[in-house]
């Protein structure tokens, strides 16, 4: 007898937790929306973690060629980042390249790498270093900064300019445990993104 009241006491106890219990939520199958999946893709791709790191190697820039570019149909020249990071592809109307003996008798000293000139379309919209700082508002106090393309260093230049339409964003930044200040360049996917190294020069002239 105490048997059978012992089973039917268990028996009402496992109902009563039963309907008290709520199911757990499969939380392990449940997937992000494919919005958000897909913007930490392109996170991961667009800026992988090495990206974060500075890369300070000035020693690319020794034997660099002197990258000018000029706007088509007209005549003034002006001095580039060595990485070419901030020219469009498409805004290319042609490049000639310079060696030796022509380099030498145009830009002497200046062209002892090579000289590469680019001429861009007419309508391409360069920045001096100034109208740079003023477009992003930047303060000019910071124009003695060290300058870095997508954490690349960059050689400040005279005369240099910037073509604008493939900046993201320019601001001033400091590095995580040094503590150095500097000038941020982030260019579009769509620049050309190339270190001067990366361009050796073999012939003579050629467009």
């Amino acid at each position: 007898m105490k048997s059978i009241i012992t089973l039917g006491l268990l028996i009402l106890s496992s109902n009563s937790f039963a309907q008290r219990a709520k199911p757990i939520k499969d939380t392990l199958s449940v997937k992000p929306p494919l919005k958000e999946r897909t913007q930490t893709y392109n996170n991961a791709i667009r800026k992988p973690a090495y990206l974060n790191k500075l890369n300070k190697d000035t020693t690319q820039f020794a034997k660099s060629p002197l990258y000018l570019v000029k706007l088509d149909g007209q005549a003034n020249y002006y001095t580039v980042m060595p990485q070419l990071g901030l020219i469009e592809q498409s805004d290319i109307v042609q490049m000639e390249i310079l060696k030796d003996k022509m380099a030498d008798e145009q830009f002497h000293e200046k062209g002892k790498n090579g000289v590469i000139i680019i001429t861009l379309k007419k309508e391409t919209d360069l920045l001096t270093m100034d109208q740079l700082f003023d477009r992003f508002n930047i303060k000019k106090k910071f124009k003695n900064l060290p300058l870095f393309l997508n954490n690349n260093i960059t050689a400040k230049l005279t005369d240099m300019v910037f073509a604008v339409k493939n900046i993201k964003s320019v601001s001033v930044e400091k590095e995580k445990g040094t503590g150095l200040k500097y000038l941020s360049i982030v260019s579009t996917d769509s620049a050309i993104n190339i270190r001067g190294s990366d361009f050796k020069i073999r012939g003579g002239a050629k467009s």
